[in-house]
């Protein structure tokens, strides 16, 4: 029997590429709010924040993310499991491994970004809104406690908006989205591929072995190889399952291998 799968540090690897993107992106809608408060109210940037987020910027770097990195993982894994398997890895189903295989897999993880991207979105525009709406409630309530006139309390909400505490923030919450996407986007890809080849294949859950690890997942880690049809917890067939529970995926660092007889 042989182990293969995709290593804990190639999924940090992804993460630390696509970081600065997603980054890039929450701070773009940053500065639409900012230079809204330099004209306006606290309470009027309130009103029409919402409106002056930009979905599309971090929506394609979403896509792109999962379409890179989904594909790519598809791809190296059919082959470890082909290789573990002794069979060739050059023609595979009578399709040249650089020209149909990759397509298939392109089209696969299509399919997932179409049925997901969407509602991922909104929920992090949400998030980001939520963290806008508490400094404009703050700056609002600083106002008010010290007196402050209009140019005043505009001057103050766009120091808040580019405080180092809420740039602080704004990494935290491009890193958990990058985490959870990154994790479910290799392991979606490395799951797809290895149904593809499931014949005298088993999976086994891989944490990341340090005292941040769910407790479930030390559990599901600690069961062995197990049948692909099996379930982890509710819709969890493996690590960053895009179906499964927010509980169970969101800044999950564990990955999936596959032994191969």
């Amino acid at each position: 029997m042989k182990q293969v799968g995709l290593t804990y540090k190639e999924r940090i690897r992804n993460e630390r590429r696509y970081f600065p993107s997603v980054l890039k992106a929450l701070a773009e809608n940053r500065h639409r709010i900012i230079e809204l408060a330099k004209d306006n109210d606290p309470r009027l940037v309130k009103e029409i924040a919402e409106q002056k987020l930009n979905k599309d910027k971090l929506r394609g770097t979403v896509e792109k993310l999962w379409m890179d990195i989904g594909t790519a993982s598809a791809g190296k894994i059919e082959e470890m499991i082909r290789r573990a398997k002794g069979k060739s890895v050059k023609i595979m189903y009578g399709m040249k491994k650089t020209n149909g295989r990759e397509q298939l897999w392109n089209s696969r993880m299509q399919h997932y970004v179409r049925e997901r991207t969407a509602w991922k979105i909104e929920r992090m525009m949400s998030t980001q809104l939520e963290m806008i709406n508490r400094v404009i409630d703050d700056t609002i309530q600083q106002t008010i406690d010290e007196g402050l006139g209009v140019l005043e309390s505009r001057k103050k909400l766009v120091q808040n908006l580019m405080s180092d505490e809420f740039v602080v923030i704004e990494r935290w919450q491009a890193k958990r989205i990058v985490q959870t996407e990154v994790g479910q986007a290799q392991n979606t890809g490395s799951w797809i591929a290895a149904q593809e080849n499931a014949e005298g294949v088993r999976k086994e859950w891989l944490t990341s072995g340090d005292e941040r690890v769910r407790e479930s997942h030390v559990h599901f880690g600690n069961l062995g190889p197990k049948e692909m049809n099996y379930y982890y917890a509710n819709n969890l067939l493996y690590p960053c399952d895009p179906n499964g529970e927010a509980e169970e995926i969101i800044n999950c660092r564990c990955v999936i291998l596959y032994d191969v007889d």
